[in-house]
């Protein structure tokens, strides 16, 4: 960040190298399918192997699926997201499921199962609800 060369505009600071050659005839095509809080659908085109930077906080429990497979997110500029990316057509779906809120619905789930069958046994026992 701090170089005098340093591009903000067109360089990307990765926190691991994720092994692409740079190559500047790289042709590249991006369309936003959807945009919402939970879920990004893009559908890209590159004659290369390229990486795609999205300025969205990088924040534990989004996942990325390129062409329905799982793969890996990368911490680019030490805040944002970054996905490598094949060449040729994709579909990328960028979902967020944190962990989070599962463990609550599990927890909500539990908490009404153990409810319901302790106002049963009360009820059983004929004891005041």
């Amino acid at each position: 960040f701090y170089r005098k060369d340093f591009d903000e505009k067109s360089d990307i600071i990765l926190h691991e190298d994720p092994k692409i050659d740079k190559t500047p005839d790289l042709e590249f095509d991006i369309d936003v399918v959807n945009y919402g809080a939970n879920k990004i659908s893009l559908e890209t085109s590159s004659s290369h192997a390229s990486l795609l930077f999205i300025s969205d906080t990088f924040y534990p429990g989004w996942e990325v699926f390129i062409d329905g497979r799982k793969d890996k997110i990368l911490l680019a500029d030490y805040a944002f997201r970054a996905v490598k990316v094949p060449g040729g057509n994709h579909e990328i779906e960028f979902l967020y499921k944190p962990k989070s809120f599962r463990n609550g619905i599990y927890i909500a789930g539990l908490t009404l199962i153990i409810s319901v069958f302790g106002l049963t046994f009360m009820k059983i026992k004929k004891y005041e609800v």
